[in-house]
């Protein structure tokens, strides 16, 4: 959020005023696909990133090449991670619904500052960052 700024376009911050609804009900804890917290924890334990790399393919829109090329992974290396977030989550990344929640999950996540933010996920700035 723009701190120096003084009036807000409620379009660019809605989803804060829904992070601050979901945290006062409970936040990320309640809220999040459960799906994202069992990814979280086979990262924990196996020592592996799938939870940057699906991080980072939502916040680059799901395009496998602005995504590869953030993670300074080859394109093959991150179909290959993306496959394997699918079986570990049970989840298809092809499913809107899914697609929606785990964005949310992780602007949650953000929200109650278990995960720092990389850039603005406000879509009218992604293309600078």
């Amino acid at each position: 959020m723009d701190r120096e700024r003084y009036i807000y376009p409620y379009g660019e911050y809605a989803i804060y005023h829904i992070a601050e609804a979901c945290s006062q009900a409970g936040g990320s804890k309640v809220f999040s696909h459960p799906a994202l917290e069992a990814l979280m924890a086979y990262d924990k334990e196996y020592n592996t990133t799938f939870t940057n790399s699906l991080y980072e393919y939502l916040i680059h829109f799901k395009n496998i090449s602005n995504t590869a090329k953030a993670l300074h992974l080859h394109r093959n290396t991150l179909i290959y991670h993306l496959q394997r977030i699918e079986e570990i989550m049970e989840v298809s990344l092809s499913d809107y619904h899914t697609v929606q929640l785990l964005e949310l999950s992780f602007r949650l996540l953000e929200y109650d500052k278990k995960i720092t933010p990389r850039f603005s996920w406000n879509t009218t700035n992604n293309e600078k960052n």
